[in-house]
């Protein structure tokens, strides 16, 4: 069988497991029979690419027919040393437990392999690859969902999301916390480029509210929190096993932070603090906080979002160590039993892992992947990589991620409580969260929800008092936490005049047997004025026309 090993960082044997639950169970792969192996793992989670072999004759590949099959394929792949010494208890081998979303394989057919012909020329082995990444990426990567929540919280969006693939345990208080509205926009109509998927909502709301998102490696879950949990016990780092450390110091942020309150009634502005900053180099953030308890949760949060990046390390292995590195962990260097020079950068400094990198390529100089089928171990080229980073920053640890876009625009009706039903009445309420006044909109699309709007002249002039009215169709944008109206979209159905008289009406009142009305109109090409008061069937008109002034009171019959 021919190779594709490549001359990598060191040769070392590595001890793998590989188990696959397919549709018809439970499938293993010895670590002898994989050919290649190239790892990413980060804090919120990881991807990689593994390539085995499966002996297809005289043996039935039991995997062959359930691998093309649809349906979800989970992993749990194990990774050690497997060199001398491996099976000391001490060794601690990483775990990871993942989902495959790519596949492919090659056969290699009995013909092709030995150039003459063989009897029914077999299907020999076939090669398999593998791409994965961790659960809740892959799921929530291709989740395109639009859903309105309200009297809600943050948690009950985000567990109504979760598969059984994988867990979320949550340890924030804004989570928790009831939100008037929370609108998830991520859909796929937008109108440019590629739609924000439900993976990135999660991370630009973690990344927009300076909260944390993070992988637990240990106990195989994903955790939302306020903060970073204690550091672990630090896992030394032994000179003997690293080939070259690279020291990365941080880019100095030398702006001054101001939190701008853009209220015509009063604007307002604070300022953090920065040692370093330099004038007048500035980072300015301006909000419109209508109340100061939400400008000083604004300030609060600018402030903690403000950079404060700090000094990375990067080191290669030539040998793989006893523990396996995840991020999450603390190592240490020591100057005494672990020989790091007492003048070195990270002579006895505690560092957290950020970043493990693994590729290793069978080494064909010991023999082919064929030979060395079915064993547990197998000798490998590999390059280990792994980065930490030193103590001191707050900024979290969050992947690339594309904005949701908002708003979005959907249809709803008013909502008002007074008046009887069919009356144009209006109503207010005051939003508890802001003791700001505004409209209950309903939005049919999502279970009738109501959302608040605020309670404002809209495009009109402060001059003109018409709130919207009861059932009147409105275009509402809605934004993740907030809505407002945009435009209304249909006429009282007494209100509309006849195009013949090309006339305009304001009208004024409750309903059509209790109002006021202004109407201007024209009877061949002659205008006409019409103010008409109504109240059941009490009636009084003003016209003004080519040549006369009308004053009439009228009351009808019943």
């Amino acid at each position: 069988m021919a190779s594709d090993s490549l001359k990598l960082d060191f040769s070392d044997n590595i001890q793998a497991t590989l188990s696959l639950t397919l549709s018809s169970g439970a499938y293993s792969v010895p670590g002898g029979n994989i050919t290649a192996l190239s790892l990413d793992i980060q804090p919120w989670g990881f991807s990689g690419e593994i390539t085995f072999v499966v002996m297809a004759y005289p043996q039935t590949d039991a995997l062959f027919t359930p691998f093309q099959a649809a349906t979800t394929i989970p992993l749990v792949l194990t990774v050690g040393p497997g060199n001398e010494g491996s099976q000391q208890s001490s060794v601690v081998p990483m775990t990871l437990k993942g989902s495959i979303v790519s596949k492919s394989f090659t056969e290699a057919m009995a013909n092709l392999e030995t150039g003459t012909s063989v009897s029914s020329n077999p299907v020999l082995y076939r090669t398999y690859t593998i791409g994965f990444v961790d659960p809740l990426k892959h799921f929530w990567s291709q989740h395109y969902v639009q859903a309105l929540y309200t009297n809600s919280t943050y948690q009950t969006v985000f567990s109504a999301q979760a598969t059984s693939a994988f867990t979320l345990t949550y340890n924030w208080s804004l989570l928790t916390s009831s939100q008037n509205q929370i609108f998830v926009n991520t859909g796929i109509n937008v109108p440019t480029g590629k739609p924000a998927s439900f993976y990135d909502f999660l991370i630009w709301f973690v990344d927009q509210n300076n909260g944390y998102f993070y992988y637990n490696y240990s106990a195989s879950n994903y955790v939302l929190a306020s903060a970073l949990p204690a550091a672990p016990t630090p896992i030394q780092v032994a000179s003997q096993y690293v080939r070259g450390v690279d020291v990365t110091l941080p880019e100095i942020n030398y702006t001054q932070l101001s939190v701008i309150n853009a209220l015509s009634t009063g604007p307002s502005t604070q300022n953090g603090t920065n040692a370093n900053a330099i004038t007048p180099l500035a980072r300015d953030y301006l909000t419109i906080c209508t109340t100061p308890s939400l400008f000083t949760n604004e300030v609060t949060l600018q402030k903690a979002r403000f950079p404060s990046p700090v000094a990375k390390a990067t080191w290669s292995y030539n040998a793989l160590p006893s523990s396996m590195l995840l991020p999450g962990n603390a190592v240490q260097f020591q100057t005494t039993n672990d020989n790091w020079s007492a003048q070195s950068y990270l002579a006895s400094k505690t560092l957290t892992i950020s970043r493990v990198q693994l590729r290793a390529v069978f080494d064909d100089r010991f023999g082919s992947v064929l030979d060395n089928y079915s064993a547990t171990s197998a000798p490998y080229s590999i390059n280990y990589t792994v980065t930490g980073l030193l103590p001191g920053t707050t900024n979290p640890l969050l992947p690339e991620y594309k904005a949701p876009v908002y708003p979005l625009q959907v249809q709803g009706l008013v909502y008002s409580t007074q008046g009887a039903t069919g009356t144009n009445d209006y109503a207010f309420v005051q939003d508890s969260a802001t003791s700001t006044n505004c409209y209950q909109v309903t939005i049919p699309l999502w279970n009738n929800q109501q959302v608040y709007v605020p309670y404002a002249p809209v495009n009109m002039n402060g001059q003109f008092y018409f709130p919207p009215y009861k059932n009147q169709q409105v275009l509402v944008n809605l934004w993740m936490g907030s809505a407002s109206i945009d435009s209304y979209l249909d006429w009282l159905s007494y209100a509309t005049l006849p195009m013949s008289g090309q006339g305009n009406a304001i009208v004024l009142g409750q309903s059509s047997t209790s109002q006021t009305s202004i109407t201007h109109t024209y009877t061949n090409s002659i205008p006409q004025l019409n103010i008409n008061r109504q109240q059941s069937t009490d009636t009084e008109t003003i016209s003004i026309g080519e040549g006369f002034i009308l004053l009439q009171t009228e009351v009808t019959s019943s």
